[in-house]
């Protein structure tokens, strides 16, 4: 996408927001700082023509006093050109609050006319209803002026929320691919992240129009950190949901390894990596010292989604630099390329609002970075994924 894109977004995004009260920021110190650590970045290397652009935009049009909620989109937009998917500005909550008192935007316009026009839209259109639960449902809308899908509550039955509050906010970055900023449900901390809408779904909340229909992008074992089965005499399948690289996940993960120096003996294995946000090598290295072993005898069939980050995805491109390994399901979330330490997340002067500005490069990863891995074999969303591998590995023998 060109540079024009993102100044333009920004200077739209600058425009006067109303909200239900002022709470305002020293956003022009917030730039200033995020800047001086930015200058200080291999992604900055890679992109300093664009971010340059970006942030002096920016400059020109920041104050002293600008909305809380406006200043973290801002600085969320401003670091969109650096091409960094762990990148992020995020609220900082002490451990105390339940619930943020940040005041949200709220959608100008009346609420049944904007329903029953997005009731209208098809399930392919970005725009429309997604319900999250019972109690809760919002419609997506684009914004021409500033920009931006909102994510407008339709119905509520949180009393932290009322309809008309906008929830998230979709900055466009290319086709489908976005930056989200606004609330974590249902405790309103500001956030942000980047996501993907496809065919109707929220890729990595998992919130889709279609409600009728069942989906398999997500991982059918939520609450199994990791877990084996056996599926035919031929065929396991293992599920590996982190790599986390500290205890008690890491201790986990060894133990979970261990168990399967005797059982990994049947000619096919179903890796599942679907929402493995990633973690370390000091924990995804002890199953690829595993699995290269397996494998020079046998299959891999790695399942991943747009939820299969960071770690998880640089240990998918590392299996699949090996013979006899394969790839089904859809693109991974694109967030592989840089690393974050300790010394990276910064507090924000003003604002409170905490910055991650990985510091890390892997340059052998760059080219997946903001797209993602794609897989061998592309996946219907309403298939079962599992069943359809196993299907493609029965008709091979």
């Amino acid at each position: 996408m060109r540079n024009a894109f993102y100044i333009l977004a920004l200077a739209l995004g600058l425009l006067p927001t109303i909200h239900a009260q002022e709470n305002n920021c020293d956003c022009a110190a917030d730039l200033a700082y995020l800047n001086e650590n930015v200058i200080k970045l291999p992604s900055y290397k890679q992109n300093k023509l664009a971010y340059t652009e970006t942030y002096q935009t920016a400059l020109k049009n920041v104050t002293s006093a600008t909305h809380y909620y406006d200043c973290l989109e801002l600085l969320n937009r401003v670091l969109i050109p650096l091409n960094d998917w762990h990148m992020g500005v995020i609220e900082k909550v002490p451990d105390s609050a339940s619930v943020s008192n940040v005041e949200y935007p709220v959608y100008q316009g009346d609420l049944d006319t904007l329903e029953n026009h997005l009731k209208n839209k098809s399930f392919e259109d970005v725009e429309g209803i997604y319900p999250v639960n019972k109690d809760f449902t919002f419609g997506l809308v684009y914004n021409e002026k500033d920009a931006v899908y909102q994510a407008v509550i339709l119905k509520t039955n949180n009393g932290h929320w009322i309809k008309g509050d906008i929830v998230y906010q979709f900055i466009p970055i290319k086709e489908n691919y976005f930056k989200v900023v606004g609330a974590q449900y249902p405790s309103k901390r500001l956030i942000s992240y980047h996501e993907r809408i496809n065919e109707g779904v929220i890729l990595r909340a998992g919130f889709r129009k279609d409600t009728a229909s069942t989906y398999y992008i997500k991982n059918p074992y939520p609450n199994e950190l990791f877990l084996y089965k056996t599926l035919t005499p031929s065929i396991d399948y293992i599920k590996v949901g982190s790599f986390g690289s500290h205890y008690p996940t890491l201790r986990e993960a060894e133990n979970f390894y261990k168990t399967l120096e005797d059982k990994l003996i049947k000619p096919h294995l179903i890796l599942d990596l679907r929402d493995n946000g990633g973690g370390g090598n000091r924990n995804s290295d002890i199953l690829m010292k595993q699995l290269k072993k397996y494998v020079k005898h046998n299959h891999i069939y790695i399942i991943i989604n747009a939820s299969t980050g960071s770690n998880a995805e640089q240990f998918t491109v590392k299996l699949k630099e090996l013979k006899n390994v394969h790839t089904y399901g859809d693109n991974t979330r694109g967030s592989l390329a840089y690393e974050i330490k300790p010394k990276d997340y910064h507090t924000l002067p003003s604002s409170g609002f905490l910055v991650i500005l990985p510091s890390k490069p892997y340059k052998k990863y760059l080219k997946y970075e903001t797209k993602g891995i794609e897989p061998d074999f592309p996946l219907d969303y309403k298939q079962d994924w599992i069943k359809n591998i196993q299907k493609h590995i029965e008709s091979k023998n």
